[in-house]
């Protein structure tokens, strides 16, 4: 009898343990503030759910989870404040205890491949942010770094003097705007990486690790070379975002949207490329007459005239009596020209590509094309004028084929090649975009 007490004790007890680590929160009894939070949001609720279903199918697997459970609600769950905090905190806990068996080794094939596709997807998706870690901004101004450094949460003073006397950061076109917490292990404190901004021609960004920057040399950020090919420095990011990203308990860097590269986030504070990204352009419709034409378009073997000439002298303040306006903050940048007949009516015509960027993402342009006054300074309203604005900021190149030009348009799906005649606008063909992984490394 006292036998059969002592087992039912010790079953009060593991079930009491179990429950205070596993079951899902009751909201008819939630007390604490975070419980209430969790209660409140129904993407929260099925995380603490899902985290729950989790964390029983694989307790007989692992030691000490328990422990290591209760721990985890205390000190991460329960000290957010926000629900962006929590569903952060849900998803890496999930992964953590989901792929626990994995997300210690070294990258496989099959994970490479399977990270590359659905990289893909969400990038063709605009759905990156589904997977997205969550950034801390730090401060702009070179002012506020150099009187703020010592109450910078994520970098100190040494921390800051390293990356300016080494690496060059913080201390002219380079600077630190944000700052990623990454836990690659479960009982492993987070590890910090920094998303800088570097302003020369056009705006760029990149992540880097914080702890291996600050003992590595000059120039050394980390990124290792695959195939021969150098990711690093020389190609930072040129005038595109970057997106760090978890899946499946592993952590991944990614250039670009559309057209980019992929990077596995190692342990060590290294970055491997394990895919490029790119779209596949093919014709959609034709005319009949032309299907060969668009076919060598999308193929590259069509070039357009090559004797555009930049304008030196281009004033973007005073041209078209500087009431020119682009839109949504965009700001003229730069003026090309060449004398073409483009819609085939006997006079040939001083066609201009004006390039815009937008204010604060120089990064991000537009391209216009124009006919232009003989002094290079206004537009001409002209019928041909007329038609080209039809297409507004999509235009993406002349082309010329047996003496005959035509115009490249781009949209979000894939854009197509039209004609002027007579200050129409005549569609050729138009392409269809597919996303693809263009290039496959071996981990």
């Amino acid at each position: 009898m006292f036998r059969k007490q002592v087992i039912f004790m010790w079953f009060l007890l593991f079930a009491c343990c179990f429950s205070m680590s596993a079951q899902a929160i009751q909201c008819d009894k939630a007390q604490s503030k975070t419980e209430q939070l969790i209660c409140s949001s129904l993407v929260l609720k099925k995380l603490d759910a899902q985290l729950n279903d989790v964390y029983k199918a694989v307790l007989a697997k692992q030691k000490g989870l328990q422990a290591e459970q209760k721990k985890w609600l205390e000190t991460v769950r329960d000290a957010c404040t926000t629900e962006e905090c929590l569903v952060w905190a849900y998803r890496v806990r999930i992964d953590q205890l989901q792929y626990f068996e994995k997300i210690d080794k070294p990258l496989s094939e099959q994970e490479t491949k399977d990270a590359c596709k659905k990289i893909m997807e969400l990038s063709a998706s605009d759905r990156l942010s589904e997977l997205a870690v969550p950034m801390k901004d730090l401060p702009e101004s070179s002012a506020e770094l150099d009187s703020q450094s010592d109450m910078l949460w994520s970098l100190n003073k040494e921390e800051e003097d390293h990356l300016k006397r080494i690496h060059k950061i913080g201390d002219g076109p380079i600077w630190p705007i944000g700052i990623y917490d990454v836990q690659f292990a479960r009982e492993e404190k987070p590890q910090r990486y920094v998303l800088f901004s570097a302003t020369f021609d056009i705006l760029s960004h990149d992540i880097y690790s914080l702890s291996y920057l600050m003992r590595s040399e000059e120039g050394d950020y980390g990124t290792e070379k695959v195939d021969g090919l150098n990711y690093g420095p020389a190609y930072f990011n040129i005038g595109k975002e970057v997106d760090l990203v978890m899946y499946k308990g592993r952590y991944y860097k990614i250039t670009g949207k559309r057209w980019g590269t992929a990077f596995w986030l190692k342990p060590d504070g290294k970055f491997r490329p394990i895919c490029e990204l790119g779209q596949a352009i093919t014709v959609k419709w034709a005319q009949d007459r032309h299907e060969a034409l668009c076919t060598k378009v999308v193929n590259g073997s069509v070039k357009g005239p090559n004797s555009w000439e930049e304008s030196h002298e281009f004033n973007p303040n005073e041209f078209d009596g500087g009431e020119y306006y682009e839109g949504d903050s965009y700001y003229l940048s730069r003026l090309s020209y060449i004398e073409i007949d483009l819609d085939s009516s006997g006079s040939p015509q001083k066609i201009g590509e004006l390039l815009s960027r937008k204010d604060g993402f120089p990064g991000e342009i537009r391209t216009r094309l124009v006919v232009l006054s003989k002094n290079m300074n206004s537009i001409q309203q002209t019928p041909l004028n007329e038609a080209l604005g039809k297409l507004g900021g999509s235009a993406n190149g002349i082309y010329e084929n047996d003496n005959k030009y035509y115009i490249r348009f781009d949209n979000q799906d894939g854009g197509g090649l039209v004609q002027i005649r007579q200050g129409k606008v005549q569609r050729i063909c138009t392409f269809a975009s597919k996303s693809k992984i263009t290039r496959f490394f071996k981990p």
